[in-house]
């Protein structure tokens, strides 16, 4: 607010905000649903749920042979290797296409090996895949950690 200020004063508060709040709105969001996403595996070390989990954080690669790049959301580090958890804030539930073109983006990334894929996504997902860790927004703020 105190950054808008006079902006506020010139404009009224309902401008400012379609002008400047509300484009980046879902974006801030999905950025905190991360964030969200890396407490939950967290607390589920720190309760004894997971074992050898020497890091949680985020990965970012830049992939010369096929001159693409991007950002994988929760990566947990274990001895032996990652475990790529992608995390989806959407409308509605995740589908098994998008869950398919996500994994094939994972695969691709050549640098370390890969111990298993995972997505979180907040609506939940419309297929089971017993391949992958599937957790919903339900599951995330469960108090039992699934």
């Amino acid at each position: 607010v105190y950054p808008n200020r006079g902006r506020i004063e010139m404009l009224g508060e309902d401008e400012v905000y379609r002008l400047f709040i509300e484009p980046s709105l879902n974006t801030w969001i999905s950025y905190r649903f991360e964030e969200i996403a890396r407490s939950y595996f967290s607390r589920r070390v720190r309760k004894g749920l997971e074992k050898n989990i020497l890091d949680i954080g985020l990965y970012w690669y830049n992939d010369k042979k096929t001159k693409t790049n991007g950002e994988f959301d929760c990566v947990l580090a274990h001895p032996e290797g990652y475990e790529i958890i992608e995390v989806k804030y959407l409308s509605g539930k995740m589908t098994e296409a998008l869950a398919q073109e996500e994994e094939q983006k994972i695969r691709r990334i050549e640098e370390f090996r890969i111990l298993g894929i995972g997505f979180v996504s907040i609506e939940g997902f419309g297929f089971n895949n017993p391949g992958c860790r599937l957790i919903s927004g339900e599951d995330l703020f469960s108090d039992e950690l699934k």
